[in-house]
């Protein structure tokens, strides 16, 4: 029986292998590139299905939604960051030579 989780591409590795990022199982996988979907790419998230009973991979496709969510939350986050608003709460120290 099949099971679909959820992952993410964290990288590919050589322009061959991707390296996916199970997150329900807390699980890597490395696949060759070519049984992803075409086009795929870094932080894309994707459903996977996977065999309940040996552990083997099934369909994969690209969660468009997910990504898209994901993307956004990113670039809200940086965003006070490259506008410099806020501050570390760490003192800065001089080094003494």
């Amino acid at each position: 029986m099949m099971k679909t989780c959820s992952g993410v591409v964290d990288r590919i590795v050589d322009g061959r292998t991707a390296v996916v990022l199970l997150e329900e199982q807390q699980r890597q996988l490395d696949l060759p590139l070519a049984r992803l979907p075409s086009g795929v790419q870094e932080g894309h998230r994707l459903l996977v299905d996977v065999s309940e009973t040996d552990g083997s991979c099934g369909r994969i496709v690209i969660d468009n939604e997910a990504t898209k969510a994901s993307r956004a939350a990113a670039a809200e986050a940086r965003e006070p960051l490259l506008q410099g608003k806020e501050r570390s709460r760490f003192k800065r120290t001089r080094r003494r030579t």
